[in-house]
């Protein structure tokens, strides 16, 4: 993973921030031309409004890009310094010009924000071993869990295979975020026939279904079912993880 990834994600853009901290917009994308101090090289990052970042190094004096920029584990001391220095610029970048967001894809942060206004309700991470999200009732049960999980696994999950879906919201190493939520076992046969839903992902499939959080259903849509499985699991219907 290229540093700009690890830096920015997860991260949401301040407005304003990035003009107040030199860039330039230009084309849709801001921009930004620099020199990293310790090795003279110059240097433009473009980043995205969806936070996005891409980089290149130049040498001033030849004007070759330098490629060990984004090298996974360089071995030379110099290519480790101006990496070490490049990922602190993003750093600061970062610091000054993003703030934190719980999930990864826009729809599961604005899912995040229709809970809150709804019900009141803020994610907790119930793993100790991997990002996620769970909703819980007042009673502590969770609703919904937000999660990445592998998108061939949920496509072969649904009869007749995965229909219009195949190839949406793909993300780095097949996976894409999801919410699990619970449903009425006699509604989960149609609605796992809709784009973007399908049978739940390493929990009980009588009663739970996963959502894709790629803009597949519309965030109306998808409080619909997340209201209804926030009163099945209030109402103490049984089944579960």
């Amino acid at each position: 993973m290229h540093p700009e990834d690890e830096v920015f994600a997860r991260m949401a853009l301040i407005p304003g921030a990035l003009e107040k901290r030199g860039f330039d917009l230009k084309d849709g994308a801001y921009i930004l031309r620099t020199t990293l101090p310790k090795s003279g090289f110059d240097l433009t990052l473009e980043i995205t409004p969806s936070g996005r970042a891409s980089g290149c190094a130049t040498d001033p004096d030849t004007g070759d890009e330098y490629a060990p920029l984004h090298a996974a584990n360089p071995t030379l001391a110099f290519a480790c310094m101006v990496q070490d220095e490049y990922r602190r610029l993003l750093e600061e970048i970062a610091s000054e010009c993003f703030r934190p967001r719980s999930f990864a894809s826009e729809q599961g942060n604005r899912l995040e924000a229709l809970i809150k206004d709804a019900w009141g309700d803020v994610p907790d991470n119930p793993f100790s071993n991997m990002d996620a999200g769970a909703f819980r009732t007042p009673g502590g049960k969770w609703y919904a869990l937000v999660m990445m999980v592998p998108r061939d696994k949920l496509a072969g999950s649904r009869e007749g295979g995965a229909g219009s879906d195949e190839g949406r919201g793909s993300a780095p190493g097949g996976l894409v975020e999801a919410a699990n939520l619970k449903a009425d076992p006699e509604e989960i046969p149609s609605l796992i026939q809709r784009d973007g839903i399908f049978k739940a992902w390493h929990m009980n499939k009588r009663h739970w279904i996963t959502v894709l959080l790629d803009g597949t259903l519309d965030d109306a849509s998808l409080m619909t079912l997340v209201a209804r499985s926030r009163a099945l699991v209030m109402g103490g219907h049984k089944g579960g993880a």
